[in-house]
């Protein structure tokens, strides 16, 4: 390497010394016209002062975002942009948000207003049953995640839908026996929430289809801790305490 070569984006200005474990320091220029600093190893590996990440961003479109400009790095260190939304609002939003899948549409939030106001059910009972299940299956920060998202359930692409998801849902509950008091609960605990897979059901029904049950036999009859509750008309946490102490008594 040499002053005046020029690798990729970056052209050797002057040799400088060296820096760190004795590595040979280069002042450079960048073809975008910055200048700046860098060892004989990382000039190699890069192809300009690291702008390329970024300018191909500018003028792109992700859902109803336009990029417009490149911002200083968050507190997380992940790069930061300038983009105006269809409905003429400007909002500031880190790289990763950027993307966009068949699922969602990337907006500065008027699109999720949008949906909730067509389908006008955001404040019922089976909308903040629908928000509960998305919340189990990917927030990672929700306490129930680890029993659903994170073995692996997810919710069917007809229900997850960002348009239709919520409506596709309610028209499949309203159908399938949905009334207020009711959970909705996955036939095979294993599997995911989808039509053919769920059902709607008392709390009874479904606490003796969790994967966690205990079965207890007695005089030839098996049943769960929740139906033996029900048969002798005891305390469910009564009696499965009994059970974890080797005390289940008749």
């Amino acid at each position: 390497m040499k002053v005046g070569e020029k690798i990729g984006k970056i052209l050797l200005l002057q040799k400088i010394g060296r820096g760190y474990h004795k590595d040979a320091m280069w002042k450079c220029k960048c073809d975008c016209g910055k200048i700046f600093y860098r060892c004989t190893s990382s000039v190699k590996k890069g192809k300009s002062c690291g702008c390329d990440k970024y300018e191909n961003l500018i003028g792109k479109k992700f859902g109803k975002l336009t990029v417009i400009k490149k911002l200083k790095n968050n507190k997380f260190n992940h790069s930061t942009w300038l983009c105006k939304c269809d409905c003429g609002n400007e909002i500031v939003i880190d790289r990763a948000n950027l993307s966009i899948n068949k699922t969602k549409t990337v907006s500065c939030g008027c699109h999720k207003k949008e949906i909730i106001t067509k389908h006008n059910k955001y404040k019922t009972k089976i909308y903040s049953v629908y928000i509960a299940m998305k919340q189990r299956c990917y927030n990672k920060q929700s306490i129930p995640y680890k029993y659903y998202g994170g073995r692996g359930i997810k919710i069917c692409d007809e229900w997850l839908d960002e348009e239709n998801g919520f409506i596709n849902f309610y028209n499949w509950s309203i159908n399938n026996g949905w009334k207020e008091g009711l959970s909705i609960d996955r036939i095979n605990t294993n599997a995911d929430y989808k039509p053919d897979n769920c059902r709607w059901t008392n709390s009874l029904t479904q606490m003796n289809n969790t994967r966690r049950n205990h079965y207890v036999t007695h005089n030839n009859e098996t049943h769960t801790i929740a139906e033996w509750a029900r048969i002798l008309n005891k305390n469910y946490s009564t009696l499965y305490s009994k059970l974890k102490n080797n005390n289940f008594k008749f």
